[in-house]
């Protein structure tokens, strides 16, 4: 028995298949366009001022570009972002930017990865096992206590 006689046995794209493509798109996409653009919101950089020792202020830039020269950085926001927690800005400010490169490197290596392990395990368990890993890098990336645990579990 060929591949074709199975497929005009079972048919070639039925009712079963789309319900599982609809689910896949519905719940898979709606967390692949929220993973990738909440980058935009997280790593959100505001204004900030930079404190010298001596008294005087600058706004938006630090004392010799380097971010601990300042005494004390002030951002002009309620809202906590990466940049925000850790201080991110002027020589470090490359930090927030590498989390987005860390995370579509972890998308090139999963997708390379995905069709073999999926042949190996089966389709159905690889979603539950991605999606589960996507679950607790998410709650990685929440409650990091560095810049470099954020990126770590950005790639994954």
């Amino acid at each position: 028995m060929n591949i074709d006689d199975v497929y005009s046995h079972i048919g070639q794209f039925g009712p079963q298949q789309k319900k599982y493509m609809a689910i896949s798109y519905v719940t898979l996409g709606f967390y692949a366009a929220v993973a990738t653009f909440n980058q935009q919101f997280a790593c959100w950089e505001p204004s900030f001022q930079c404190e010298h020792v001596n008294g005087s202020v600058l706004v938006d830039q630090c004392w010799d570009g380097r971010a601990d020269h300042c005494a004390a950085i002030v951002f002009n926001t309620s809202y906590s972002t990466v940049v925000t927690e850790w201080e991110l800005v002027c020589d470090r400010a490359w930090q927030p930017r590498s989390a987005q490169s860390a995370f579509m490197l972890g998308l090139v290596v999963s997708a390379l990865m995905s069709g073999s392990l999926s042949d190996r395990f089966g389709r159905l368990r690889l979603v539950c096992v991605m999606s589960a890993a996507s679950l607790f890098t998410v709650g990685t990336q929440a409650l990091a206590g560095s810049v470099e645990v954020y990126i770590v579990a950005r790639s994954v």
